[in-house]
């Protein structure tokens, strides 16, 4: 599920916990900021640099 924070920023957490009422369809895969509950991003030992540096950085 993508997360849309404004023009050009638009993560995918790992894991999101969204609001009932903000989900008009079972195929929707964008959400508003306001509509998350929750997000979480799994960090793993392969991807650690990527995700602690180039991902914070956006």
């Amino acid at each position: 599920m993508t997360v849309v924070l404004d023009e050009r920023d638009a993560p995918e957490p790992d894991l999101s916990v969204i609001r009932a009422e903000a989900v008009l369809d079972r195929r929707q895969t964008h959400f508003k900021a306001a509509d998350v509950l929750l997000a979480v991003e799994v960090v793993s030992p392969d991807s650690a640099a990527r995700d602690r540096n180039a991902k914070r950085t956006r």
